[in-house]
């Protein structure tokens, strides 16, 4: 299947827009400075909202264009969606659910990706995705922001170290005219170390700190 139309896609940026903005007005509130809007559902909301809200539906939009699969798209429609659910008056485990399913929806394309071309960029990415959806799972399970942070952490943290291995691959091609086979002991050392902060936020959740 297509993708679809450029116009459309542009569409799904508005949500992660509006996240955005609601995302720094709550930062204005967290520090206590004046704001253009007061709701204390922006306080309350706003790490989950700039993480999976905004940052999850670009780079779920960004996978699904690569995937080249109209039902690629469901997870950024479900992570913006959810994302403004969280400022609407709505009870929160609405959109706490539709993100969760919109985090689960990443974690396929990923699968989907991997299973197109297996890479070490995709492997990382994943094991960031894992964490947003393990984010979600427990946000909705009622486990509180603050305790969520290594979760949301890690997925931004792991998926930019893949794009970033995933980039330098690509330059190192361009350089070399030509793809190196294997992979690097930097970039062996970059999914270990992706899988270990895995199990340490997964750790962190059940080991009480000292």
């Amino acid at each position: 299947m297509q993708n679809p139309r450029p116009a459309a896609r542009t569409l799904l940026l508005l949500p992660a827009g509006l996240a955005l903005l609601a995302g720094l007005n709550g930062a204005l509130l967290l520090l206590g400075l004046p704001a253009p809007l007061r709701f204390d559902r922006f306080e309350h909301v706003h790490g989950p909202l700039m993480v999976l809200g905004f940052v999850g539906t670009l780079i779920a939009l960004e996978r699904a264009v690569a995937l080249r699969s109209r039902l690629a798209y469901t997870a950024p429609v479900l992570l913006g969606f959810g994302g403004l659910l969280l400022l609407s008056p709505l009870p929160s485990g609405v959109s706490r659910g539709i993100l969760l399913a919109g985090a689960v929806a990443l974690g396929a394309l990923y699968l989907a990706l991997w299973r197109r071309q297996p890479s070490l960029p995709i492997a990382v990415e994943s094991a960031g995705a894992a964490l947003g959806v393990g984010a979600a799972a427990l946000w909705v399970g009622g486990v509180a922001v603050p305790f969520l942070a290594p979760w949301l952490v890690g997925f931004l943290v792991l998926t930019v170290l893949g794009e970033r291995i995933e980039l330098g691959a690509v330059g190192r091609r361009l350089g070399a005219g030509a793809a190196r086979d294997g992979v690097g002991r930097g970039e062996a050392l970059a999914l270990t170390y992706a899988l270990a902060y895995a199990v340490s936020a997964a750790l962190a959740l059940v080991i009480p700190a000292t």
